[in-house]
């Protein structure tokens, strides 16, 4: 979670990097079966993106990385 001391501590360590925080949900796919969705924070380097155009990525990367593909992206 957010509030978690050690996530605390390295979204700390990429905004000293430059990296910003994006304000919106993302849940990474299971890597294995059995395995949980994720929730993650996504990070951008230099400015906040559009939830729209990560949107557009997150399929790319679901179906690229994880195989996974939804129409409810």
């Amino acid at each position: 979670t957010e509030e978690d001391p050690m996530t605390i501590r390295r979204a700390g360590f990429y905004r000293r990097l430059g990296f910003c925080l994006n304000h919106f949900p993302y849940q990474q796919p299971p890597l294995k079966s059995g395995d949980e969705w994720k929730d993650l924070m996504v990070m951008s380097y230099g400015t906040e993106i559009e939830e729209e155009k990560f949107r557009a990525y997150q399929k790319e990367i679901y179906k690229t990385v994880y195989g996974v593909v939804s129409s409810n992206l």
